[in-house]
Order: structure tokens, then C-alpha cells, then sequence
């Protein structure tokens, strides 16, 4: 965050990565912050149906299904499919 902005694509795969790890450590609700902090650069940078914010939404939904938070999924398929995604 201090090298990029706030809204830099590096920064969002970097979210992405450290929530991989802190996924893998079964901090999920760390690995959630990071992977929403992801998506929403993702969301604000690239263009509807961008196969980068696909890979965002995937990485949470599969954390949230993984923990059976089905709400939370449907959610946010909801809102993929908002952002330009068919069924995912």
C-alpha cells in the first residue's frame, strides 16, 4: 500500500496472494478482508466480465462455500452476475 495506490492491479493481486497464505493458515476471516480488498480494486479498474475480477469472485466464493456460508455465496453470485458474469 505505501509503494502503489490504494487502486493499483499489483495491489490487488498482491491481496490476493497474502490471502492465499492466510487461507492456508485458517485465518478465513483475514483471507476473506484481503480477497474483498482484491475484488473491489478489481471491480473499479477493469472492465464488466475482466477474467481477473472473475478470479476474484472465484477465490471468495470458494472460501465461502468451503465454510458453508451459503448466503454469503449466493450473494455474491448475485453480484457477479451484476458485473457482466453468467453463472459462476
Amino acid at each position: 500500500e505505501k509503494v502503489f495506490s490504494n487502486s493499483h492491479p499489483t495491489l490487488a493481486t498482491s491481496y490476493t496472494q497474502l490471502g492465499e497464505i492466510e487461507k492456508k493458515l485458517k485465518n478465513i476471516y483475514e483471507a476473506e478482508k484481503l480477497f474483498r480488498k482484491a475484488l473491489e480494486i478489481r471491480e473499479k479498474l477493469l472492465p464488466p466480465g475482466h477474467k481477473f475480477t472473475l478470479y476474484s469472485y472465484k477465490k471468495l466464493l470458494t472460501l465461502f462455500e468451503e465454510h458453508n456460508r451459503i448466503s454469503e455465496s449466493k450473494e455474491l453470485r448475485l453480484r457477479a452476475k451484476e458485473h457482466g458474469f453468467g453463472e459462476i
